[in-house]
This record gives C-alpha cells, structure tokens and sequence, in this order.
C-alpha cells in the first residue's frame, strides 16, 4: 500500500474534547465592543472587575474569570479585556472547522495552555454566558489567546473534530466495528487523503499514546486489519485515521524513546 502524499502534521495542535465543549464561538466580526469598568458585585462574591458587549471579568481570589457572552467576538475588544486586568495577551485568529458544534478558544503561554474551564454556574453567573475561561492573576509575561475562525479551503484546522459529524467529510459514516482497509477505502470513494496514527496503549490499560503527530506514518506500517479507533478532519480533503495495533504489535525504538517514560508507560 502507497503512503498518501499529505502535509506533515507535527505542527498540528489537538485541544482536548472535554474542555472545547465549554468553550466560546469563533468567528471574529468588525463589530468593536463597548466596555465599561464597574465596581464590586455582591458582598462575598467575586468581584466584577470588567464587563463588556462579549466578555465580562470577575476576580476571584488569585484568579481572573472571564464569562464569554458573544459567540463572534471581535478580537479588539478581547484584547481590551485582557488589557484592563493587566494581563499582557494577543489575540490570534486560528482556522477551525466551520461546522464544529464546539467552537474553540485557549490561552498558551510558553506553549502550554494556562487556562482551566468550568461551566457550574457561569449561566448563573452572568447572563447569557457561553463558556467561562479561569487564568491566574500572577499570570506573567505575554501570552496568546487563540481563537477560531472558519478554515479557508485546503487549510488544515488546529483542533479536532470528528470526521463524521454532519457536514464533515466523512459525516454519516459508521467507524464503529470498521478496520482501516474499510475506512481507507470510503475515504478514497469520497476522494479523500489519508494521514495515519497509531493509538499505542498505555500498560496499565487507561488511555494511550498517538504515534504520528511527530512526522507522517507511511501506509505500510498500518495492518489493513487493524480496528479504527476514530477519524478526525484533516481539512476539506484530508482525515487523520487513528487505528489500533493488534497483538504482537509493538511501537518502534525511537517512539519508545521518546514517550516509554509516559506515566503509565506505553507498552515497549
């Protein structure tokens, strides 16, 4: 079988599920917020150091919390927030399924992500609120607040989403119970590229490990046989097939290298 010709995908950032299902819309508009400053809420709770057309900010301890109330904020106005707390973060634009039912945002400082979401009481809290972002207050030096756009054709998203959800490329598509000959050949039907990964397991059973985000993973490492775990869009033309390697199989020295250390180990 023929490797895919495809973009290498080392550079590619995949957020995690669970947290992207609090999160903000992402397409950014020409519309500037208006903001104002006020002063203390109720006695005993946070106080409410900002509030704005799409974000309002309380201080809560040692943290800033930030309630998303517009699901098309425009950057400016995000950055006018972040400012007003004395916080020093930009505001990128990044691409991201226009179809994905959980928008995307995250804060990087350092290229990790310094942010905690939470959704308990943020509706409570504030009034039409779509996702709530907690970031310390001792957050120092510059960091970077990503958030989505819609992707231009041909141009990869940095967050995943399910290849089979509606209007995705492969949406319909049952991979549950699919080996990846089955899949890559409805990929193909449908004139699809195909970028490989391996989940290799953990040895205690919990979770496991990608192998393929750090460079392309050629076709003929991959047993037609193998179970598909998931399919993710690539982008318009492209999915990211994630299989499962069946017994005997056992990750390469270098993989091992780099990730036997993972607690749990991977099984090397």
């Amino acid at each position: 079988m023929a490797t895919d010709p495809v973009p290498p995908v080392q550079d590619r950032v995949r957020a995690p599920r669970r947290a992207r299902r609090l999160l903000l819309g992402a397409v950014a508009t020409a519309l500037m917020a208006v903001a104002m400053t006020v002063g203390p809420s109720i006695l005993g709770a946070p106080d409410e150091v900002y509030a704005g057309e799409a974000v309002t900010v309380d201080r809560d301890g040692n943290d800033y919390v930030f309630y998303f109330t517009k699901g098309d904020p425009d950057p400016e106005s995000l950055r006018k927030a972040f400012r007003s707390v004395g916080l020093d973060v930009s505001v990128t634009l990044v691409p991201v399924s226009p179809r994905d039912p959980f928008p995307y945002f995250s804060l990087v400082r350092n290229g990790g992500i310094q942010t905690s979401y939470r959704s308990a009481e943020c509706a409570e809290r504030v009034g039409g609120c779509l996702g709530s972002m907690r970031v310390s207050a001792e957050l120092t030096g510059p960091a970077e607040f990503r958030l989505g756009r819609p992707a231009r054709p041909g141009e990869p998203y940095v967050a995943s989403v399910d290849a089979t959800l509606p209007g995705e490329v492969l949406a319909g598509v049952q991979i549950d119970g699919k080996t990846a000959a089955e899949v890559v050949r409805i990929a193909r039907e449908r004139g699809l590229r195909v970028i490989y990964t391996i989940d290799w397991p953990l040895k205690e059973g919990v979770g496991f490990s990608t192998e393929g985000f750090e460079g392309e993973i050629p076709a003929s490492r991959i047993d037609p046989a193998w179970a598909v775990a998931s399919v993710e869009t690539y982008n318009d033309g492209a999915i990211i097939m994630h299989v499962l390697p069946g017994p005997g199989a056992t990750p390469p020295p270098e993989f091992c290298r780099h990730h036997g250390d993972t607690y749990p180990p991977i099984a090397c």
